[in-house]
């Protein structure tokens, strides 16, 4: 040691304990910080995050953990969602320089993210107007079962008279033969109303028609 630093020594204030505490703390967080960040980064995995979110948590991190820019690509095509660098490879958009593969990664990201948004809400949309539809049909086919319940068949009073034939209540019976087992159109002694004139026709409809009055008051 020389004269001069004998002499700085001996002029020059000694820093105080808690100076060097201070001064070692310090030294010690930025290490601590560095180590945290750099542990971290390395897990810091997208999954259900979206991509801005996880951008901002990503560039946080690696500002505090002093990894280089390489090292930064590396873990955000590892940490990031498998579609998204799929897309990027897909397209040839890999960077070398940490923020221009940020800026690409987060529009392949944000849009996917908008992709899927527009797909749910279409799936939606469609369901909700199926819906709406079923309901009009079901409406509409409740309200024409309705009718057709209270439509007559074949079995009921009010049932559809076929070509020759009149009905009472349940049975059907036929101008010709009065029978009530078969159909007119297999009936063999149905009436041939191409050669009757009208006053035969007013006939034969205004004798089956008193003799179902009869038999309505009958019941």
């Amino acid at each position: 040691m020389d004269k001069a630093d004998e002499e700085g020594l001996m002029t020059d204030p000694w820093p105080t304990t808690k100076a060097l505490f201070d001064e070692l703390s310090l030294q010690f967080q930025v290490i601590l910080e560095c180590d945290y960040a750099h542990q971290k980064i390395k897990h810091l995995k997208q999954g259900a995050i979206k991509i801005d979110n996880f951008m901002v948590k990503f560039e946080a991190l690696v500002t505090k953990s002093g990894i280089t820019n390489l090292q930064a690509i590396d873990l955000l095509e590892q940490n990031v969602n498998t579609e998204i660098i799929q897309a990027l490879f897909y397209q040839g958009k890999q960077k070398t320089v940490l923020a221009e593969a940020t800026v690409e990664i987060f529009q392949i990201g944000h849009a996917m993210e908008m992709y899927r948004f527009m797909k749910g809400n279409q799936r939606a949309l469609g369901s909700s107007g199926w819906t709406s539809r079923s309901s009009a049909g079901g409406h509409q086919q409740s309200a024409g079962s309705s009718n057709q319940a209270r439509a007559p068949t074949a079995t009921t009073q009010y049932a559809p008279m076929d070509v020759d034939a009149t009905h009472t209540k349940t049975k059907v019976q036929y101008f010709k033969c009065k029978d009530y087992r078969h159909f007119t159109c297999d009936c063999k002694q149905k009436i041939d109303v191409c050669s009757m004139d009208h006053e035969e026709l007013r006939k034969a409809f205004y004798d089956e028609f008193e003799e179902e009055k009869r038999e309505q008051l009958k019941e």
